[in-house]
């Protein structure tokens, strides 16, 4: 995963994420047919091998944002780039984490140059934390919302 490139989401790409299932816990994280339409808003790009293997996706911005956490004022510094990722399920859980965390850094750093980033993630998703945590982000804040599966608690990181 350390060839991956950045490009522009195609319609394939968006329906392709369409069908991606993650098992429980992680099925919070299946896209609703209702959600498709926000990939579609310019602020998400593909993450592709050289191949073009779509292999994920990054997001930024409000796309990146948990609307009950930012109804709570954790994303007011405006300062940070709030950025959000999706690997595809298959790859999940194998290590391969690191490489494509650091590939969504390295091009929303080179594309927007904030002063840092910061991201949200379910509190379950211990292994997506870690690696975050591995990547130099810090947990900030946490925040009980209710998403289409229930309640979640959420944890804000940010990396400076």
């Amino acid at each position: 995963m350390d060839k991956l490139s950045v490009r522009e989401l195609t319609e394939a790409d968006i329906q392709q994420i369409a069908a991606w299932r993650y098992e429980e816990p992680y099925d919070l994280y299946n896209i609703s047919a209702q959600a498709l339409q926000e990939f579609r808003n310019g602020l998400y790009r593909a993450l592709v091998t050289p191949n073009d293997e779509l292999k994920g996706f990054v997001c930024w911005g409000t796309s990146a944002q948990v609307r009950g956490v930012r109804d709570r004022g954790h994303y007011d510094d405006e300062s940070l780039l709030d950025m959000g990722l999706g690997m595809h399920p298959d790859l999940t859980g194998c290590g391969l984490g690191a490489s494509f965390v650091n590939a969504c850094l390295k091009w929303l750093a080179q594309t927007f140059a904030p002063a840092g980033f910061r991201l949200t993630v379910a509190s379950f998703n211990r292994r997506a934390i870690r690696v975050y945590q591995k990547a130099g982000f810090e947990m900030t804040a946490l925040c009980k919302t209710p998403t289409t599966k229930g309640e979640f608690e959420f944890t804000v990181m940010e990396k400076r």
